[in-house]
């Protein structure tokens, strides 16, 4: 017979419990998370800074267009005044050349300069936005032209003055008469032309003491002039100058007129002479 084992019995009331963590034991309350609110982030701009202000496209092409037609119509203007100056010089033939030469000296020595360094280099340069290669050919062409310009232009009032002068101013004979109001004799008459031409009359002796004296001469270009009289002293050293220029002023024809000239001192019209007729 065999012996049957039987499994232990569990006694009623003995029921083992398994342990529970202290977290069980005492619970925390459960703690729920804020809601989070989204913020957009402050953007620190930096402080503006002032632009250099720039010249409207409009106005700066307009000046890369014409900026160079102002330049050399400047220098066609300097050009002409520097030789109307030249032309109105008396003996304006004989210095011609050298005034020439100044002239050209002056555009290279004040110009060069000026256009190749300094602020003045800098400001052509940013309105005709030119790089420093063409810059610097553009000045040089603009200096070969003032050169060139200003010699023509010289040259040729050398070569044509002459011409002009020929057919506008005719040569004139004047003729009249010059007397010395305090009986001194007369020494010299020059005659002061305004055209150019100046130089002594011939004059000759009318009356007794030689106070009185006509004059002849001619004006190589015609034009208005003036009379210097000489009273007294020698023909070399006059002892009074009596003039038209302070008397009734410059003879403006060609016809014969009496002069008479005021020699004697402190007395009304000292120093003039004053045409009659």
């Amino acid at each position: 017979m065999q012996n049957k084992r039987k499994a232990p019995q569990k006694k009623a009331g003995s029921r083992k419990v398994p342990p529970t963590p202290a977290s069980a034991t005492n619970p925390t309350p459960a703690t729920t998370p804020a809601p989070s609110i989204q913020t957009t982030p402050a953007t620190i701009t930096p402080a503006q800074t002032p632009t250099p202000s720039k010249p409207l496209p409009s106005l700066k092409k307009g000046w890369k267009r014409w900026g160079p037609v102002i330049v050399f119509l400047s220098i066609a203007i300097m050009t002409l005044g520097v030789t109307a100056y030249l032309l109105s010089q008396e003996g304006v033939i004989s210095h011609i050349i050298g005034s020439a030469l100044g002239v050209l000296a002056v555009c290279d020595f004040a110009l060069a300069p000026m256009l190749l360094v300094g602020p003045f280099k800098t400001l052509l340069k940013n309105v005709f936005s030119a790089a420093e290669k063409s810059y610097i050919k553009w000045v040089a062409i603009s200096l070969l032209i003032v050169n060139i310009a200003v010699f023509i232009s010289v040259m040729a009032a050398a070569i044509f003055t002459p011409l002009i002068q020929e057919n506008i101013f005719k040569a004139a004979p004047i003729t009249g008469k010059v007397l010395c109001q305090d009986g001194k004799q007369v020494e010299g008459v020059w005659v002061e032309a305004q055209n150019q031409g100046s130089n002594f009359a011939n004059w000759y002796t009318i009356n007794e003491n030689g106070s009185e004296a006509g004059f002849k001469y001619i004006l190589p270009n015609g034009g208005e002039y003036n009379l210097h009289v000489g009273c007294g002293g020698t023909k070399l050293l006059w002892a009074v100058s009596a003039t038209t220029e302070a008397g009734t002023g410059s003879v403006k024809d060609y016809n014969s007129h009496y002069f008479i000239c005021y020699d004697v001192p402190l007395t009304l019209y000292y120093g003039q002479c004053r045409m009659q007729n």
